[in-house]
């Protein structure tokens, strides 16, 4: 019996998001120790909603990232709007330092925050790391952040580097406008 053309169709709609999911993890797990950068639509794979419009752009100047292209952070009306990674490559116990490749193309200072956290995470701000900080207008800035420091960041524990879960950029307080660009966040040995 001659197969219908229809039983294709539908097993490619089953098919496809499997494709794409273990090539956004394979290229996730290949690109370590690069946890975030703009270079491939499958970078966009670990996103999660923060609230933001988050774009890939191009990446200009002297400070251009190396793939051309950074993701630009438009804040939404969500008070804590951002970049969120879901998912990042979860074990940093070889890093010594976390790396964040920020720029601000606009005419206002950003009031910024960092978070990151683990699959033990409880949801309170006392369980994670916590950074706040300021992007100027027109600046890039590197923040370097010692891993230890994210390892002895919750209150009552230690996080588990094995088993990251979580990185987000976004809003500390209030409802500022403006954007950001996110030119890559790495892991340093």
């Amino acid at each position: 019996m001659p197969a219908d053309g229809g039983v294709w169709v539908g097993l490619a709609f089953i098919v496809a998001p499997i494709s794409i999911s273990l090539a956004a993890y394979a290229r996730r797990d290949l690109r370590f120790p690069t946890v975030l950068e703009a270079c491939s639509p499958l970078d966009r794979y670990f996103l999660g909603d923060g609230g933001a419009t988050v774009n890939v752009v191009p990446s200009i100047g002297p400070t251009a990232s190396p793939c051309g292209s950074t993701f630009r952070v438009e804040f939404g009306t969500a008070p804590y709007a951002g970049l969120n990674l879901e998912e990042p490559y979860p074990d940093w116990r070889t890093a010594h330092t976390l790396v964040l490749d920020l720029r601000n193309p606009g005419e206002l200072d950003l009031s910024l925050a960092l978070r990151v956290h683990d699959r033990a995470h409880n949801f309170q701000f006392r369980d994670r790391f916590n950074r706040e900080f300021t992007l100027r207008a027109h600046e890039r800035l590197e923040i370097a952040i010692p891993i230890a420091e994210i390892e002895h960041a919750p209150a009552d524990r230690l996080m588990d580097l094995s088993r990251i879960a979580g990185v987000a950029v976004f809003r500390d307080r209030g409802s500022m406008v403006g954007n950001f660009e996110v030119d890559s966040i790495m892991l340093r040995h």
